[in-house]
């Protein structure tokens, strides 16, 4: 095994050139073309009127809608929406003026909700607000006065679960902080009827089950959305797509490997790191990436499933009896369960 301990950490010196290096390559997905026609979309509605017989401006736009992009973790959601975003043409009004694209990104802390959701909501629009909090209702307006006084065409709030769903905590109405949250995105995509914002949000799959909920006020801020959930791998394609980002890697790292499409009998290591991986391609372009990185500091420069083994042990503290990557059983391993002794173990139910 390659388990030397100064190897298994990302951070290592001799690693982190490579690490760089193919942390910097982008894998499009299918998904890609989409998201980045929705989000050019969402900009052209930016250049309508309301009143055709008038200058395009404040006071003089056409509402226009958002977008809420959901997945689990590791899907593309966040380097999809990035594109998209680098690729956005600008927009020209009825009357001739040309729209460049200005837009704002929010990330939401993982601690936030309620009131520090909204103010830091504020801090990311560069209104000067300092280190002290001011109440929801204040910071809520300010946000949208901000976004219109800088002309913002659109708002992208990143991992907008931690906002809509909420860390349980004592004192922390979880109810009241999905409410205004969704209330202040509603109020930016009014833009106060004078200047309204296109919201393009992503988050975990709990953000659509927010959205969805059955009150008045999510019902009307529905109408202004469109949802699009990113899949994981298709079963049947995914040793294929795995198999290539291998291959991608190793090239861009200087590794060999052996893992061609028309090898035989077929490789099936591939398929292990897709199983491992839980089908999130994210995931298992995660753990490649460290696992090449380590057989490229070695003197062979040469990629094992010793490499992956030691990465998946890393990632979720198993037994090698529940190593996907060391055992024949593999498809029995729950690539899901942390601390696994065994190959078909599974979680204990739940009443």
């Amino acid at each position: 095994m390659n388990s030397v301990p100064a190897l298994l950490d990302e951070k290592h010196p001799d690693i982190v050139p490579v690490m760089e290096k193919l942390v910097a390559h982008h894998f499009p997905t299918p998904d890609d073309g989409e998201i980045s026609a929705r989000l050019q979309a969402l900009h052209d509605e930016v250049a309508v009127r309301s009143n055709a017989s008038s200058k395009w401006g404040l006071g003089n736009r056409a509402p226009v809608h958002g977008l809420l992009v959901a997945a689990p973790s590791f899907h593309g959601k966040t380097r999809s929406i990035e594109k998209g975003i680098r690729s956005l043409k600008p927009a020209t009004t009825g009357d001739g003026q040309v729209i460049e694209p200005k837009v704002v990104r929010v990330t939401v802390a993982s601690n936030a909700g309620g009131a520090s959701f909204v103010n830091q909501m504020l801090r990311d629009t560069g209104y000067p607000l300092g280190s002290r909090d001011i109440p929801a209702g204040s910071a809520a307006k300010k946000v949208v006065e901000q976004l219109i006084l800088d002309r913002v065409t659109m708002l992208w709030i990143d991992e907008i679960q931690y906002a809509v769903d909420p860390p349980r905590l004592p004192g922390r109405g979880r109810g009241k902080d999905e409410e205004l949250a969704w209330s202040v995105v509603h109020s930016i995509v009014d833009g106060n009827k004078r200047w309204p914002i296109a919201v393009v949000a992503s988050g975990l799959e709990t953000s659509a089950d927010s959205l969805n909920r059955p009150t008045e006020e999510r019902a009307a801020l529905r109408s202004r959305f469109t949802l699009k959930y990113l899949e994981s791998m298709d079963k049947k394609d995914a040793a294929n797509n795995v198999r290539d980002a291998l291959i991608k890697l190793c090239e861009i790292a200087g590794v060999s490997t052996k893992l061609t499409v028309d090898e035989e009998p077929p490789n099936d290591l591939p398929a292990r790191l897709a199983h491992a991986a839980n089908h999130a391609f994210g995931i298992a372009v995660e753990m490649a990436r460290f696992a090449i990185a380590r057989a490229s500091i070695r003197p062979e420069r040469k990629l094992t499933s010793d490499d992956l083994a030691d990465v998946y042990r890393l990632k979720t503290s198993c037994d090698n009896k529940a190593n996907p990557f060391l055992i024949r059983q593999w498809t029995d391993v729950d690539p899901t369960l942390l601390h696994a002794r065994f190959a078909d173990q599974r979680r204990e139910k739940t009443s």
